[in-house]
């Protein structure tokens, strides 16, 4: 709950604290006051000290602390992993990673960083480096959390912009659990270049129509292979040109034509190609699901027909 609306700063703690969540850590400097050593008496009598990890430390009741961090990262997740600006530049222990940002990364701000995290293509990273525990608990190593993949500082930079506009509306969604809203909003920000800068071998374009052209030629520049759901293009000439694009570079291009595996229509063809049926002379065909809403640039011939 800490890390969940991209900053951590001092009104968060302040607010956190006033609703009864932790936020405090008993770790006096130096040799403990009188008063600091009667709550380690009353922690020993309720059996504190004997607990696993206090154990193992001298004293047990010490608790070791890594340096201030930029940004905290969830370790325990329970949708997907958050990345947090610690602008209260509070000390956290090991139930969450720590980031120190090199100067690069420092200037376009640790808010900005986190919320370009908030993408569709770290979310997807965080499901195959992390590790699924059952109730859909995703848990993060230090070794894991190394490997997230995230935008590269110089996609946020050219970004930086949309993102620092978009902040504050991202950090009141978050709060009001809209985090699938964020993510979308973030992906359309960032746009493709995020995906092609993950290093992805190949993609899916399902776009709208009038869009692929513009993606598959894009992924084609990056070497990247892909499946253009149909129809190809909007045109035949934007169809040529995907197609030319992925031939020249010697890529796999290919087409979402689903009907050719449909079984029923296998089993037509098969019957058609061993003459059971006669010469056809018409087919008559009937959709009998509703037209997609989401299919609003091309009409049901270029949708349809092209099967």
């Amino acid at each position: 709950a800490h890390l969940r609306s991209l900053v951590l700063d001092d009104a968060a703690v302040r607010r956190l604290g006033g609703q009864g969540r932790a936020t405090l850590l008993f770790s006096p400097p130096g040799r403990p006051s009188a008063a600091a050593r009667a709550y380690i008496r009353a922690g020993e009598a309720d059996g504190v000290d004997r607990a696993y990890k206090c154990r193992v430390r001298t004293p047990w009741w010490r608790v070791p602390l890594p340096a201030k961090a930029d940004v905290l990262v969830t370790y325990m997740n329970d949708e997907s992993v958050c990345l947090c600006a610690n602008l209260a530049c509070v000390r956290h222990l090991n139930s969450v990673h720590g980031l120190r940002l090199a100067d690069g990364a420092r200037r376009l701000g640790a808010p900005v960083l986190a919320l370009a995290a908030a993408n569709s293509v770290t979310a997807l990273g965080a499901e195959l480096v992390g590790r699924s525990y059952g109730g859909g608990l995703l848990k993060l190593e230090p070794r894991e959390a190394a490997r997230l993949p995230v935008p590269s500082t110089g996609l946020v930079a050219r970004r930086a912009r949309a993102l620092k506009d978009f902040l504050p509306a991202a950090r009141r969604l978050l709060t009001a659990g809209e985090r699938e809203r964020v993510r979308n909003e973030v992906d359309r920000i960032l746009g493709l270049e995020a995906l092609i800068g993950a290093g992805i071998d190949a993609a899916v374009v399902a776009v709208p129509t009038i869009h692929h052209e513009e993606v598959a030629l894009a992924l084609a520049r990056a070497g990247v292979h892909a499946l253009v759901e149909k129809p190809i293009a909007h045109c035949s000439r934007a169809g040529r040109r995907v197609a030319d694009a992925f031939a020249e570079r010697d890529l796999v291009g290919a087409v979402g034509y689903v009907e050719r595996c449909n079984p029923a229509l296998r089993a037509l063809r098969e019957r058609l190609d061993a003459g059971e049926l006669g010469e056809v002379y018409q087919v008559l065909t009937r959709r009998q699901g509703p037209f997609p809403a989401r299919i609003s640039d091309v009409g049901v011939v270029k949708d349809l027909a092209t099967h």
